[in-house]
């Protein structure tokens, strides 16, 4: 469990470790994987431009790269939602990240959890457009973003990002059984 959470589940990183496991499983080997999951990374980075123009993929970036930034940004017991302050610049609404956020969610890079007002059904019937979590695609890549070495991750020492990497963990296997719309809650 401690390496997925280092490996993640995209097959490029996950094959070259099942080859090179039996060779070698020390830090060498997690540095190796580092550098594939920081290709991969890089490689969405040009696929931005590629397929929305300059401009777009500018501010495509910066939500991508926000994203395992603001995981723990909350310091009390509230729930945690998407801030869309400071992420691009003299952008501050919803509707200016709409584009962006639904350009990620479509192209499978990220995962949007819905804040329902009410834990009853129909829950989407309690959610606003702009009031969401989010989540990158694959822990291993979040774990690159976020620099986290090895050694911190096998020893479960996330510090406030514990319970957010424990989400993702829980989202992911969700998204994997085919799970459509993801919710959560907020209020007591």
């Amino acid at each position: 469990w401690k390496k997925y959470q280092f490996i993640g589940g995209m097959p490029e990183v996950v094959s070259h470790y099942s080859k090179g496991v039996s060779e070698n499983d020390g830090l060498e080997m997690y540095s190796s994987l580092r550098r594939i999951q920081q290709g991969i990374i890089n490689g969405y980075a040009s696929d931005f431009s590629k397929h929305s123009g300059k401009i777009n993929a500018n501010h495509i970036q910066r939500v991508f790269d926000s994203i395992p930034l603001q995981m723990s940004m909350v310091g009390d017991e509230s729930v945690k939602r998407y801030r869309f302050k400071d992420v691009i610049p003299n952008y501050t609404k919803f509707a200016q990240y709409d584009g962006p956020i639904s350009w990620l969610e479509k192209a499978g890079l990220i995962y949007k959890v819905n804040l329902s007002s009410k834990p009853e059904l129909p829950l989407m019937s309690y959610t606003k457009p702009g009031l969401f979590k989010a989540y990158m695609l694959d822990i291993g890549l979040c774990n690159a973003m976020l620099e986290l070495p090895p050694e911190s991750i096998l020893l479960q020492n996330y510090g406030s990002y514990k319970g957010f990497m424990a989400e993702l963990s829980v989202i992911q296997e969700l998204k994997a059984c085919n799970e459509k719309a993801l919710f959560c809650w907020q209020g007591r």
